[in-house]
């Protein structure tokens, strides 16, 4: 989505240059309205990576 808001991704880029940049980056996340966005990707990419990690050791996740 860089090319739907080229400014903010340049922003990004530059703030994880230095220490403290998750806390910057989410300042921006919220300046912007996107917070809510943010935690909706995050945590579907770390479900998706905990559920590729677990085939690849052939693990099995079961849901409470």
């Amino acid at each position: 989505k860089y090319s739907e808001a080229p400014d903010l991704a340049r922003q990004v880029e530059e703030i994880f240059q230095h220490s403290g940049a998750y806390s910057r980056f989410k300042s921006i996340l919220v300046s912007n309205g996107l917070l809510e966005t943010w935690h909706e990707f995050e945590n579907e990419r770390t479900s998706k990576a905990i559920c590729e990690w677990c085939e690849a050791n052939k693990l099995s996740i079961s849901a409470k």
